[in-house]
């Protein structure tokens, strides 16, 4: 990938994951913030940029109240530049019916999105409910928006090193049955912590061991492009 600029809309979000980056982090001025977005898009030329991001907090869990328009304003923006695709950042623990499919439905470029979301063995979801409906909104969102790309970002946790080792987790299940592409990222420990020390005390088995990523990889070695693996070059 090449030639990508993201933006961080603001940190708002009720999921409270506790290995989020943006935890305890100070509230972003909205206004502020799409201003600064639009006026820097304005200096863009067309074709400058082969991919957009916009990342929260979230925006489709009522979070985005009373700046739709600006919101679809901003992407309309991206959109007249000629990128090869927008990425927009989203939890999907949540009632997708609200808002998230409104704004689908209302948009003409949906060939354009991918809805990058996360999928984590422990600390994601709060309760087999929240991951069941993890899945269900995938699911409705493949069946409904086909042309509309899902994307999945795992965290390498020792959590989940340990159910891939013990094939408690097949990632055929994501691209087959969800229809999804995969990728990884590695864990960090944020702004919130003081240090990874100060992080792996709340987060148990948060960091993996290098014997046992190791193993990981070996493992899932023929599943995945070892030459973008963990590549900063291929995600924000």
């Amino acid at each position: 990938m090449n030639n990508f600029i993201q933006f961080e809309l603001w940190k708002e979000c009720s999921q409270h994951c506790p290995f989020c980056f943006n935890r305890g982090q100070k509230a972003v001025d909205k206004d502020k913030s799409f201003t600064y977005i639009l006026d820097t898009l304005s200096h863009i030329k067309p074709d400058s940029y082969n991919y957009f991001g916009l990342i929260g907090g979230e925006f489709f869990n009522g979070e985005m109240v009373g700046y739709e328009e600006l919101f679809k304003t901003t992407l309309n923006r991206m959109i007249e530049l000629n990128p090869k695709k927008i990425f927009i950042t989203t939890s999907l623990l949540f009632d997708i019916g609200l808002h998230l499919i409104p704004f689908l439905k209302d948009i003409q470029f949906k060939d354009k999105i991918v809805l990058c979301t996360s999928w984590d063995i422990k600390y994601r979801f709060h309760n087999q409910e929240q991951q069941a409906l993890w899945a269900k909104n995938v699911l409705w969102l493949r069946n409904h928006f086909p042309e509309l790309e899902v994307h999945v970002e795992m965290i390498i946790t020792q959590h989940l090193i340990d159910a891939v080792l013990a094939k408690h987790i097949q990632f055929d299940l994501f691209k087959q049955v969800f229809k999804c592409s995969l990728d990884f990222i590695e864990p960090s420990s944020g702004l919130y912590f003081k240090g990874k020390k100060d992080c792996q005390k709340a987060l148990p088995g948060f960091f993996p061991t290098k014997v046992s990523f190791i193993k990981f990889l070996n493992c899932i070695k023929r599943d995945i492009d070892l030459q973008t693996f963990l590549a900063m070059d291929y995600r924000s």
